[in-house]
C-alpha cells in the first residue's frame, strides 16, 4: 500500500489564478482554480473529524445513501 502524499496549498498556482482574474475579470472559472489550490487537504480533513464523532461512525457503518433530491 502505497502512502499517500497530502494535498498541501498550492500558493504558485492560486497567484497564477489571482493574475488571471485580474487580467480577465470576466473569467469566473479562475475562481475555481484559486479555491482548489488553496483548498488544500481540507476536505479529508473534515471527513476525518466526521468520521470520529458518533454520529458520522454510525452513518459510515450503516452505508447510507444520499436521499433522493440531496445535492
Amino acid at each position: 500500500m502505497t502512502k499517500r502524499r497530502p494535498n498541501r496549498v498550492q500558493l504558485i498556482e492560486a497567484w497564477r489564478g489571482i493574475r488571471a482574474l485580474i487580467d480577465n475579470p470576466d473569467d469566473t472559472s479562475q475562481i475555481f482554480r484559486i479555491i482548489r489550490a488553496l483548498s488544500g487537504n481540507s476536505f479529508e480533513r473534515s471527513f476525518l473529524r466526521f468520521e470520529a464523532t458518533p454520529t458520522g461512525a454510525q452513518i459510515l457503518s450503516e452505508k447510507r445513501s444520499a436521499p433522493e433530491g440531496a445535492g
